[in-house]
């Protein structure tokens, strides 16, 4: 394939699965804008979430928090809908500008007992199928003929 300088992209065939593991995310956050019961109490402050995924969360940081990247949080519960995991150990892995200057914090969970990973993974689980569903009727809508009473 030549681009518009006549140089050209050569492309290789990816031969072991394990090369893959370095390049194909795993993992996918979903957004719980407008979605209630989803939270998570940190030191027995409430918090609304602003996405999830299978391995973490991420909220929006209050004044009263002074979290840094680094920190360990401890006995954290998490409210997924109907679903709830308790004693949760998870580790600030990044705070970054949000909107209208405000301050978004990335917690991934570290060693979750395998009944949380289930709830967890079920829980993300259902809400990529309802977010893809809502995406794909939203899009088939929009493309629809256009009817004229003329």
């Amino acid at each position: 394939m030549d681009d518009n300088h006549g140089e050209s992209i050569e492309f290789h065939e990816i031969s072991n699965d394990s090369q893959l593991n370095d390049i194909v995310r795993n993992s996918f956050r979903i957004p719980l804008i407008a979605k209630e019961n989803y939270s998570v109490t940190i030191d027995n402050v409430s918090h609304p979430l602003m996405d999830v995924s299978e391995t973490g969360i991420a909220l929006e940081l209050t004044r009263e928090m002074n979290l840094m990247v680094g920190d360990t949080l401890s006995g954290c519960i998490l409210f997924l809908g109907d679903e709830t995991v308790e004693d949760l150990k998870g580790a600030v892995v990044h705070i970054s500008p949000g909107m209208e200057q405000r301050r978004v914090c990335g917690i991934r969970w570290l060693e979750p007992g395998a009944i949380a990973v289930q709830t967890i993974e079920s829980t993300v689980r259902g809400l990529r199928k309802e977010l893809l569903y809502k995406n794909r009727a939203s899009t088939e809508e929009g493309s629809g003929a256009i009817e004229n009473d003329g």
